[in-house]
């Protein structure tokens, strides 16, 4: 029983640390490839923060979206594999 619980445990941990780097990813990404591509389009284009703040707002609406869809993609998954357990169980 014991080795159940610990494989169990396991797996939880495993799924919580990939969720956690998954979203991480969507909040880091699209802000650093922002802060890049603004600061240089500023300079190319000589519009000092005007393209940088556009693109930090653009790429914060899309790190918003992708973590959203993320996070319901992971509740699905855990939903699904909550009422699988729930019929072996059973």
């Amino acid at each position: 029983m014991k080795d159940k619980q610990a494989q169990n445990s396991d797996y939880w941990r495993g799924e919580g640390l990939n969720l956690f780097v998954k979203l991480s990813s969507w909040i880091v990404m699209p802000i650093l490839l922002a802060v890049w591509a603004g600061k240089r389009l500023d300079l190319k284009f000589n519009t000092e923060p005007k393209i940088f703040f556009a693109t930090v707002g653009i790429a914060f609406i899309i790190s918003i979206a992708g973590m959203i869809a993320t996070a319901m993609k992971a509740m699905r998954e855990t939903e699904k594999n909550n009422l699988k357990n729930e019929k072996i169980k059973k």
